[in-house]
């Protein structure tokens, strides 16, 4: 029996290439939508440096790893995500992302395709 989409695919098609690994943000973090963080971030005419000085000076919790971690796309913690809402004045859906950039949607398998070995 196969374990994977992957290995049912691989089998029967030769030549095919394995589906990228699926992201998901860890509990309690998101992913956020780097292009309008730094939008938001450019429109005060600031780096990422001067950001994370303006929230340590603001009272934002919010370091310039983290900046660097929402921008480039990687998960933070929900508390950052408010923290970062707060800090543009914007609702914290605007900058949270509905599902992270590099999810793969898992194609239809025809009925015909078998999921198992022959002979097991």
């Amino acid at each position: 029996m196969y374990g994977t989409i992957n290995e049912a695919l691989d089998a029967t098609q030769p030549g095919f290439t394995a589906a990228p690994e699926i992201r998901s943000a860890a509990p309690g973090r998101v992913f956020l939508v780097s292009s309008v963080l730094k939008d938001l971030r450019q429109a005060k005419l600031q780096s990422q440096e001067d950001m994370a000085e303006a929230c340590a000076e603001g009272r934002f919790r919010v370091s310039i790893a983290s900046i660097k971690r929402a921008e480039t796309g990687k998960p933070v913690l929900f508390r950052i995500a408010r923290e970062l809402a707060r800090y543009f004045n914007v609702p914290v859906e605007k900058i949270v992302a509905a599902k992270p950039a590099a999810v793969f949607e898992a194609p239809v398998l025809p009925a015909s395709l078998p999921l198992h070995k022959a002979g097991h």
